[in-house]
């Protein structure tokens, strides 16, 4: 399986755009894919409204390239996502405007998704379930463009483009989602089920890595510098490149090791076409380290779960004093581990049970206000010290 990859210095509009070209001839283009008169959707990573030049969210400059190239074909191109917060025209509107896809509607001739409807499909050869809520925009879709952001995650290790199809379940229903499938392993096959339910639709996958994210992502990392696009039919063997450039062993992430293992990908068939990804890989890149642990292993009483995996795990911190009470963490904490209090002054704040909490980083991931610090416990660093020093 072929996946393009191309240097980009820049989100010079100009300089994306021949770049998208140029990557897109790499591994066959779209000629004879997209026709007139075809619906054809733009799923951009909008995660939530912020800004640019965050790194969070697909960049404006890729996903106008994109629809600029869709419109050459006679196709009506649609861009749209299901953000972290309510499935609603208020709040997408928000995002779309803070995000700059509005923007991009503008000055492309694209439009901006306003259907807030979804409906469930089935998929029988799925492993968690066999019925999904899924957006219809994407349901209705002829085809589907996915363009994701190069970026670490705090509970899954990576976001790339199979995490970024988690977009396609309904606003508020993720949190959902989330409270049925609390460890990184179910949540993979969850993940991998969605993208397998709209992979025959799926025409394009593309990584904005021109500016990445490293550290604590998918929301609250650092913005870093990577100069790179990349694209694939295919969005396993996308993810196997990106992380290669990330400098992550893929044996170590959940998601990758479902996917080998149900057999839908084989890195031996993956050819990086293009640039040599070493070229791109910073010695310095700041991964996020992962820890799965079962809370309710056997090997340690029931009485001392809570305090264990408060030594063990990294957890989300929400100080009392920085907190703003939006409500935004509690509204989305999927086992409603959060509950809000009341400060001296009557203003409310968020606080964590970390006995309760699953690690799952919605509300880091969620703060609007960049609050939610991530601690590690005493024996967590302690393990991870070690493990780097050999």
């Amino acid at each position: 399986m072929k996946v393009g990859l191309v240097e980009c210095s820049s989100y010079d509009d100009e300089l994306v755009k021949s770049k998208v070209e140029d990557v897109l001839n790499l591994i066959g283009g779209l000629d004879g894919v997209i026709k007139k008169g075809m619906n054809v959707v733009i799923k951009a990573n909008l995660v939530s409204a912020i800004n640019p030049n965050k790194c969070a969210t697909s960049h404006p400059s890729v996903v106008k390239a994109v629809a600029e190239k869709v419109m050459t074909y006679g196709a009506n191109c649609i861009i749209a996502d299901s953000s972290g917060g309510p499935f609603n025209s208020a709040y997408m509107n928000t995002v779309y405007r803070v995000t700059e896809m509005a923007k991009v509607c503008e000055e492309s001739g694209a439009k901006l998704n306003q259907d807030f409807s979804y409906k469930m499909i089935e998929n029988q050869n799925a492993v968690m379930h066999k019925e999904w809520p899924i957006i219809n925009v994407l349901n209705n879709a002829d085809l589907i463009i996915n363009i994701a952001k190069l970026k670490t995650h705090t509970f899954m290790g990576y976001s790339g483009a199979v995490k970024n199809l988690y977009g396609a379940i309904p606003g508020l229903m993720k949190v959902e989602m989330h409270g049925n499938f609390k460890d990184q392993y179910s949540f993979s096959n969850y993940i991998i089920d969605i993208y397998e339910t709209l992979k025959d639709k799926i025409c394009l996958n593309i990584i904005d890595g021109v500016e990445g994210m490293e550290g604590d992502g998918p929301t609250s990392g650092t913005p870093i510098k990577m100069n790179c696009l990349l694209a694939s039919v295919d969005a396993y063997s996308l993810d196997f490149v990106m992380l290669k450039i990330m400098g992550v062993d893929y044996l170590t992430m959940p998601l990758m090791q479902k996917q080998i293992e149900r057999n839908l990908m084989s890195i031996d068939n993956i050819e990086i076409v293009g640039e040599d990804y070493k070229k791109f890989i910073k010695a310095d890149f700041k991964n996020t380290e992962i820890e799965i642990y079962n809370s309710n292993t056997k090997k340690v009483p029931l009485f001392l779960n809570g305090f264990v995996h408060k030594l063990l795990t990294r957890r989300p911190v929400i100080k009392k004093k920085h907190c703003k009470g939006c409500k935004k963490c509690f509204e989305h904490c999927p086992v409603k581990a959060i509950e809000m209090k009341e400060k001296a002054d009557k203003k409310q704040y968020a606080k964590i049970d970390c006995n309760k909490c699953i690690r799952c980083f919605c509300c880091q991931e969620l703060c609007p206000f960049n609050i939610v610090k991530i601690k590690s416990g005493v024996v967590y660093k302690i393990v991870h010290r070690k493990r780097k020093n050999k």
